[in-house]
């Protein structure tokens, strides 16, 4: 599935909840995940498989009609 093909990352920084990421990323429970974009941009927190499937194919779509629209 497109979910399970995601690019996977952990991160710790071993200062517990005052760290930096948990700051960053506004965490309030574990686990957490995070769909960023490439440019680092939030596309979802704490989704389901089915919820960052769907996440997925609603940006590859924006993605396609964004290139067809500055192809033309």
């Amino acid at each position: 599935s497109a979910a399970s093909d995601v690019y996977k990352r952990q991160a710790c920084d071993f200062s517990g909840w005052s760290g930096e990421i948990i700051k960053q990323f506004a965490i309030q429970t574990l686990p957490t995940n995070i769909l960023l974009s490439p440019t680092g941009r939030i596309e979802g927190k704490n989704l389901d498989e089915k919820a960052i499937e769907n996440k997925l194919k609603e940006i590859a779509e924006k993605e396609k009609e964004k290139s067809l629209t500055t192809n033309h």
